[in-house]
């Protein structure tokens, strides 16, 4: 099912940088102040480069669901698609900024790899997967922006922080 968020977070967030801290299995999500040392991102001062909406596509409900909650601490939108079908719809016919997918989904599905292909160079695209960052950077090099399942919380946030930043401060709609 196609799962939206466009509420506004539960608990707000005024220092950063930060390490979020989400427990999928207790369903609650805490904010603990701490360095990111894996980003230089400053979300405080970068605030006008977050985007409308991000595109979650992931057929595992759980880490689904981690993303999406660290997405609502960052204060970002999302629209998450737990098959192909509902992420070829999403694609068709929403408007993204960034996409975080399931690396196994595109790779069984030809028709979502064309698709993400066809909207890479105005979206900006964060692969996740179990598998090793070998054998995801053998296929696509150094391209393209991976993190490896499982994966904490603040490690996920300081990669779409990454993302984001590429964006252009104007972009089209």
């Amino acid at each position: 099912a196609v799962t939206r968020n466009s509420q506004a977070p539960a608990c707000e967030i005024s220092i950063f940088p930060a390490a979020l801290l989400l427990d999928p299995f207790a369903g609650s999500a805490t904010l603990a102040v701490a360095k990111m040392a894996t980003s230089e991102y400053d979300l405080k001062t970068s605030a006008h480069r977050l985007p409308t909406s991000v595109l979650i596509i992931e057929d595992d409900a759980a880490v689904a669901e981690v993303i999406r909650r660290t997405m609502q601490i960052m204060r970002i939108p999302t629209v998450s698609a737990a098959t192909t079908n509902e992420a070829l719809r999403e694609l068709t016919e929403g408007t993204f900024d960034a996409i975080v997918v399931d690396w196994g989904m595109v790779k069984r599905s030809t028709r979502l790899s064309e698709m993400l292909s066809m909207v890479e160079q105005r979206v900006r695209i964060l692969f996740t997967s179990g598998s090793p960052a070998e054998e995801f950077s053998r296929e696509f090099g150094q391209a393209k922006a991976f993190i490896q399942k499982p994966f904490f919380p603040e490690e996920l946030a300081a990669a779409v922080a990454e993302l984001l930043a590429m964006l252009p401060d104007e972009r089209p709609r």
